[in-house]
């Protein structure tokens, strides 16, 4: 018995300091062009802003100034340069709202929300020289909803040959609908005989979050449906039919039992899903693991108690679990990030402070993985608002 106690305090001794090891491993940095300083790449405010890293380690991230102009850049040759319009225009859009990107090799594709054209999502590409509209003949310019769609989002399916666009479609009562981009057909309705149209809720809903699955060709869908108390949906496209998470403790797919909001999904190369979201009555953030067959919890199901908002999450290729998130302490609204690595929850500070972002305001956070890099942008209140971009390495 004294034997087994003593191995078991070794196992206790050991796991503790591996934890702090890696506690202490990593540093965010900024993530600074020849001409920037402190990550900082708007010249004026930079809200909503959106990241995305490709396959090669190429950064690019989206946001919009106070004109609700829509910019993006891209860090190339230690430097954040312009993708721009042309015309002399640094902007993708004059006028727009909510930028969604998605990258695949040179291409990198952008949803927003028009607000010079009824407010109608809208999806161009960029192919390494110019900006165009992904335009067929049932949706010209690019646009794929034909009054408003609000809060587009992105996301190539693993081989990089379809990419699928969601947003809620004011001209279908609000419900969310999903299309589907591919160089031969063009855009197409995402449906099947359950799900005509695309249209994936029952009824009104808001807020979708949509993910590749890193080991087939699955693609998954997370939104709040606001028809049945708020909860959080979560569905699944095989290729040819949709079909929802379910366990014998969530039917119809609904992963939390509570209300809540601004959902964010991910995948790990083990097939399981993650999905995290905030509480609408207490504020609490759950994260949530869909391992294929059944929900469960993830460190308790909670990772931050009370006063949160935009929670996000990402993961790297060792599977560990990244969360960011806005967190009101004190009166003041800081950025903040954690990391789950199977055993616990680590705050990833900056320095010796938990607060990523040093001013009084929301930040809204954005994450991106490459390799054991992590990425974030978010709006710095202390800087005019102006978007800023860190990277925190565990390597």
């Amino acid at each position: 018995m004294y034997r087994e106690f003593k191995i078991i305090t070794l196992i206790t001794v050991i796991s503790f300091f591996l934890l702090v090891g890696f506690a202490q491993a990593g540093q965010w940095v900024d993530v600074n062009g020849q001409k920037t300083k402190n990550g900082l790449i708007s010249g004026r405010k930079g809200g909503e802003t959106n990241i995305v890293v490709s396959d090669s380690g190429k950064i690019f991230a989206a946001y919009q100034d106070k004109k609700d102009q829509v910019f993006v850049k891209e860090f190339i040759d230690n430097n954040w340069s312009f993708l721009p319009s042309g015309s002399f225009a640094d902007y993708v859009a004059r006028n727009g709202d909510k930028a969604s990107l998605a990258v695949d090799g040179e291409n990198v594709y952008i949803a927003y929300k028009d607000l010079d054209a009824k407010k109608r999502a809208r999806v161009k590409k960029w192919d390494g020289v110019m900006w165009s509209d992904l335009s067929d003949a049932g949706h010209l310019d690019g646009y794929v909803s034909d009054l408003g769609g609000f809060e587009p989002v992105l996301c190539l399916d693993k081989t990089g040959d379809n990419l699928y666009a969601a947003f809620r479609d004011e001209v279908s009562g609000e419900r969310i609908k999903v299309m589907k981009w591919s160089e031969s057909f063009g855009w197409n309705n995402v449906s099947d005989p359950n799900n005509s149209d695309g249209l994936i809720s029952d009824s009104f809903a808001s807020e979708v979050d949509v993910k590749a699955s890193k080991s087939n060709q699955e693609i998954f869908f997370a939104y709040e449906d606001l028809a049945n108390r708020n909860r959080i949906r979560v569905k699944k496209w095989d290729g040819s039919n949709w079909s929802d998470l379910s366990d014998g403790s969530h039917p119809e797919g609904y992963a939390s039992d509570i209300a809540g909001f601004s959902p964010s999904i991910d995948t790990d190369g083990s097939g399981n899903l993650y999905l995290a979201y905030t509480g609408k009555n207490n504020k609490n953030t759950y994260i949530h693991k869909w391992d294929g067959n059944h929900w469960e919890d993830v460190g308790g199901g909670i990772a931050v108690r009370g006063r949160t908002i935009e929670s996000t999450i990402i993961i790297d290729e060792r599977g560990y679990l990244y969360l960011a998130y806005s967190q009101k302490d004190k009166n003041k609204w800081h950025v903040r990030a954690k990391v789950w690595d199977g055993l616990a929850w680590l705050d990833a500070k900056d320095g010796k402070s938990k607060n990523i972002s040093k001013g009084k305001g929301k930040g809204d956070p954005s994450l991106a993985a490459f390799e054991n890099k992590i990425y974030m942008s978010f709006t710095d209140a202390r800087n005019r608002n102006r978007a800023r971009i860190k990277m925190l390495n565990f390597e």
